[in-house]
């Protein structure tokens, strides 16, 4: 009964998100700091106008994006439109005005203040690049309902909980991996600049990208790269880095770390890594549990029960 409740709650969640005119989104960058931090989200009721103050997201032409800042004035040609964290308005560094036909939303405030859920976006984000991890997820909360579903429900057994005790903990040590790996995005272009993310080399040339070191006790860091070519890597106290080249036509790269748990030989876990990250998370974090099944099945009668599932209930009074 409680797993069907779930299930309607669920249907019901996702029911009301699809049928009532409301959105849900996020911002990637730090231009309406402190108002809304990076990766956090925010509701958007539909709107097709504004008043100064309201914070709305639009769609920019020229940025072939869309744009969440706050409007600051109203004008005959459109709004004026800034980021609280920007020192200048968006019209003034070259945007055009935003016209009540681009707008697709006010964000849900109370007063000039949006609410906001923190952390939502880098949730949606890593979640929508990691699908394997709800897969992972669904598995585990399937293996669990099942076992404690089952038609036996008067006695439950030490084996049947700690196998589920044992999935949901390497479930929560997958994901944790692969939430906590971060990357970075580089954009490669012909023209010099200054910015960090920036890259000017062209096919073939080698440069070398410096990050910030942060050893975790007892992980293997492994570091992996797309559109580059890991060359040569230099590990100092504080600083990583790496000596890449530009492989292939994009113009965008990426370098990837990831902390696995330090149980086997970093170069297993580099192999693993390099067929795709889940795969290494799921055999570190499995390998990390074998020392705790393998005293279990030592010390413990996987037979002997743990409780009484049915509880009687006193007879109410009338």
């Amino acid at each position: 009964m409680r797993y069907r409740a779930g299930v309607a709650l669920l249907a019901g969640v996702i029911a009301v998100s699809a049928l009532t005119p409301l959105g849900v989104s996020f911002v990637y960058s730090d231009s309406m700091e402190p108002t809304i931090d990076t990766g956090d989200g925010f509701v958007v009721l539909p709107a097709n106008d504004a008043a100064a103050g309201d914070v709305v997201t639009f769609y920019s032409d020229e940025r072939d994006e869309y744009v969440t800042h706050r409007v600051v004035e109203e004008t005959e040609v459109g709004y004026v439109t800034q980021g609280d964290n920007n020192q200048e308005t968006d019209q003034a560094v070259g945007y055009s005005h935003v016209s009540p036909d681009d707008i697709e939303g006010r964000v849900l405030s109370v007063g000039e203040s949006p609410l906001t859920a923190p952390a939502l976006g880098t949730l949606v984000s890593e979640s929508s690049q990691h699908r394997g991890i709800l897969v992972l997820i669904g598995v585990v909360a399937l293996t669990v309902s099942i076992g404690s579903n089952g038609r036996s429900r008067d006695v439950i057994n030490t084996g049947s909980l700690f196998r589920q005790l044992i999935l949901t903990s390497i479930a929560i040590g997958v994901v944790a991996i692969v939430i906590s790996g971060s990357t970075v995005g580089l954009t490669i272009t012909e023209a010099a600049s200054s910015s960090p993310e920036t890259m000017t080399f062209e096919d073939g040339d080698r440069t070398t990208l410096e990050f910030t070191n942060t050893p975790t006790p007892y992980t293997h860091r492994v570091t992996s790269a797309s559109g580059l070519r890991i060359v040569d890597t230099i590990v100092a106290e504080e600083t990583l880095s790496l000596t890449v080249e530009h492989v292939g036509d994009s113009e965008s790269a990426a370098v990837q770390f990831y902390n696995y748990p330090a149980v086997v030989p970093k170069g297993i876990v580099e192999t693993l890594h390099g067929i795709h990250p889940l795969l290494a998370a799921v055999f570190t974090v499995g390998a990390a549990h074998l020392p705790i099944v393998g005293v279990y099945w030592l010390l413990v009668d996987s037979s002997e029960p743990v409780r009484t599932a049915r509880i009687q209930l006193p007879r109410r009074l009338r």
